[in-house]
């Protein structure tokens, strides 16, 4: 049963792909009959236009599988087509390799700053759901601070954000650097 509804979804959702197609044939006909059409390109690009849709439609019906709030696989949907799509434009290709350091780099601190971000996390969550610069912050009690505790919180806070900056140590310099010198 779930088999045939699901042929039946991609069945209806292909109809629906060629229809809206067939409505644009009154422009290459109407060229046509104005002057001499060569038809190779307008099927070639009307068949890419079916199989491009086709492809878009079993993923957005992939991810709508994949989950049961609509808007969740909308926003996912939509994110994996224009991915794919975007990977193939000349400006990606192109301009990615170029400032990949940059990114690196921008990543990396941008990393660091929302790691140890304590103003915000300290206001808009709960106790359930703190962030660990707000965990540290309750280790004070009305007795004063606890000192251990706290040093061995601080290391395991400070630590990750610690061994991500040396790994990217190379791209953060080259990064930063990049834009610093001319020529």
């Amino acid at each position: 049963m779930q088999t045939k509804m699901r042929a039946g979804l991609v069945l209806a959702v292909m109809a629906l792909i060629v229809l809206a197609l067939g409505l644009t044939l009154a422009l290459p006909l109407t060229v046509d009959v104005i002057g001499n059409l060569d038809w190779g390109p307008v099927v070639g690009g009307y068949l890419a236009t079916i199989l491009m849709a086709s492809a878009y439609a079993a993923i957005g019906l992939y991810v709508s599988s994949r989950t049961d709030n609509q808007i969740v696989a909308f926003i996912l949907g939509v994110v994996a087509c224009f991915t794919l799509f975007i990977i193939g434009e000349q400006l990606v290709l192109i301009t990615v390799p170029l400032v990949r350091t940059g990114i690196i780099a921008a990543g990396l601190l941008v990393a660091v700053f929302i790691w140890n971000e304590f103003f915000l996390a300290f206001n808009l969550t709960g106790n359930e759901a703190a962030t660990l610069p707000v965990y540290m912050a309750r280790f004070r009690e009305q007795q004063g601070m606890f000192v251990a505790q706290l040093s061995a919180a601080s290391t395991v806070v400070i630590l990750p954000a610690v061994i991500f900056g040396w790994i990217s140590q190379k791209s953060l310099v080259k990064g930063l650097t990049a834009g610093g010198v001319k020529g």
